[in-house]
């Protein structure tokens, strides 16, 4: 468009695209006009009506300036000159926002931009990937929930027909708002629901009744669930009787469905969801849990997951004491799973399980892993959680021996055992997977240098885990210079050697030439370690790559004059 009719338009609503020419141009008339604007002012000595009558024009004069340069400065902006089809992909970029950032910040940047100009909100409200995603929190959103659903109605009709991910915090501190106004505004976005392809739900499920009425058919593109309830709404059953919430049964594309377990029961005591096409399943417990939490509540539940990729099954171990009735002190027990159950989940591959120490009286003492059969498992995590290592060993082993299975990945977490047996017992676990490719031990308190060992090649012993080509040794919760494992260095050169297998002399110079199953060590990890400048530079001389980003410098402090010493015996030398 030429810039003449840019000047003629009253309001430009639209990008504006420029020559060189009109840039330099209106640059110039900008200059002229803030000149103009702010040029010297001369004295006068005329009457004092006509030095008004002279002001008041100069005013005016002014006011038309700085419109006329208000004007060629919106031409101008930055914001004018980028192209829609750039502004787009940014703004699909940020549109990942509410992943990674609360939902009231995603709002708030939607709503920001949609502020910032016309172009920027004709362009945002007429993309309907970023209104695809609905989020509303009693605590935020008090007004909605109030009664006023217009707003969520105008929202939801910006997506257009794309599929919908749906997020509500029903807040217990909000129970003071009528239920009636709290179920007008979910049923406005269940008028929706036929197009809702995530939910997830948090917080006091008692108000969610409008939810959790509907018929099993209710939604035919739903693909993943979240729960998240409260322990008090979940303590009561919210109003309903074990499994009757049937609203998720019927959904047909069910595959993923994550659980934030509260204490005394779970969340499967009130819902019913389709086991058997689930492929993903996240439980976790509420980690301000004050009981413990009986995990046979899932023993059928699993046995029907036939389909099921991915397992994370958390739960933590209680220690608490507590008085009863008669004022005798007592420790909460540990239920777990009977020792009579067996779990056979074939198409598993991977899986994130914590190893609980259990005491019950009725025999219920069994973690997942003890009653469990997965051939197809590539990817093993195990978060200890104070399970004797002779048992957790034990449990690992009678699994293997039921799976046969072929890690390729296996992460340690939490692994505190400081006993001297330690180190030799998870040495053992590990040796049961030689396939094992990617090695992660988080936060372990045993000696990290027997395992080193372990893993360093040499000709009179066989290897643990010949096919490492990836190890990462992480400190979150404790960090400290005297946990790095001094036989690291060693061991990664022990793995490593150049393509060549033999040496000029034709001997065997390489681990290759005497174990041909071998594979090369490619990468170290190491996190949370404190690192003298010296340790660093030798890890950063190893053929391996090693990312030391998440390391600490270690700074050795001086003793009080020793310093001083040294300056002094500096200063003798040079006077002599």
């Amino acid at each position: 468009m030429p810039l003449e009719d840019y000047l003629s338009q009253p309001r430009i609503e639209g990008p504006v695209f420029l020559d060189q020419n009109d840039l330099i141009f209106l640059r110039a008339r900008i200059s002229a006009l803030e000149a103009m604007l702010h040029g010297p002012k001369g004295k006068t000595n005329e009457p004092k009506q006509q030095c008004e009558v002279k002001t008041s024009a100069i005013k005016r004069q002014k006011s038309t300036l700085s419109t006329e340069i208000a004007s060629w400065r919106n031409i101008l902006s930055p914001i004018r000159r980028v192209p829609a089809e750039v502004l787009l992909e940014i703004f699909k970029e940020l549109a990942h926002l509410h992943k990674t950032c609360s939902p009231t910040e995603y709002i708030d940047f939607l709503l920001a931009i949609s502020s910032t100009c016309v172009a920027w909100r004709n362009l945002v409200h007429s993309t309907p990937e970023f209104w695809s995603y609905l989020c509303l929190d009693m605590v935020f959103h008090r007004q909605i929930f109030a009664g006023d659903s217009s707003w969520v109605k105008q929202w939801i009709s910006r997506s257009k027909s794309l599929p919908l991910s749906v997020e509500i915090h029903l807040r217990a501190t909000m129970r003071g708002t009528p239920k009636q106004e709290v179920s007008r505004t979910l049923e406005c976005i269940l008028d929706y629901r036929d197009r809702i392809r995530s939910i997830y739900l948090l917080g006091d499920f008692q108000l969610g009744h409008s939810l959790f009425r509907l018929p099993p058919s209710s939604f035919p593109l739903l693909d993943q669930l979240v729960l998240k309830p409260s322990r008090w709404s979940l303590a009561q059953g919210f109003g309903f009787e074990p499994q009757t919430v049937q609203a998720f049964l019927g959904a047909p594309k069910l595959q993923r469905v994550l659980m934030s377990e509260p204490e005394i029961r779970s969340s499967l005591d009130c819902f019913a969801l389709p086991a058997e096409q689930l492929t993903f399943l996240y439980i976790h417990p509420d980690s301000f849990r004050s009981e413990p939490f009986d995990p046979s509540a899932y023993a059928h539940f699993l046995s029907r997951c036939r389909n099921l990729e991915h397992l994370t099954f958390h739960l933590h171990n209680t220690s608490r004491l507590f008085l009863d009735s008669g004022g005798v002190l007592h420790r909460w027990q540990n239920a777990g799973f009977s020792s009579d159950l067996s779990l056979f989940l074939p198409s598993l591959n991977y899986l994130d399980v914590s190893c609980r120490e259990l005491i019950h009286k009725e025999g219920c003492n069994k973690n997942l892993l003890h009653c469990l059969t997965a051939p197809n498992l590539r990817d093993l995590t195990l978060r200890w959680s104070e399970q004797p290592i002779d048992s957790l060993l034990k449990d690992v082993v009678n699994f293997q021996n039921r799976s046969a299975v072929k890690l390729t990945s296996l992460t340690l977490v939490d692994c505190n055992h400081r006993t001297s047996a330690a180190a030799k017992e998870f040495t053992e676990i590990l040796a049961l997977f030689p396939t094992v490719t990617k090695l992660e031990i988080v936060d372990a308190a045993f000696e990290l240098d027997r395992l080193m060992e372990a893993l360093t090649w040499a000709r009179d012993h066989s290897i643990l885990l010949p096919k490492l080509t990836d190890l990462c040794l992480k400190f979150e919760n404790h960090i400290g210079g005297e946990s790095y494992p001094l036989h690291l260095t060693s061991m990664a050169n022990s793995r490593w050697w150049p393509d060549g297998k033999e040496g000029d002399t034709g001997e065997a110079q390489t681990p290759l030439a005497s174990y041909d199953d071998l594979c090369r060590l490619q990468n170290v990890t190491l996190a949370g370690l404190e690192l003298t400048e010296d340790l660093r530079g030798e890890l950063e001389r190893l053929n391996v790559h090693v990312d030391l980003s998440q390391c600490y410098e270690e700074y050795i402090f001086e003793e009080e004059g020793e310093g001083d010493e040294e300056e002094s015996a500096e200063g003798n030398g040079e006077s002599g």
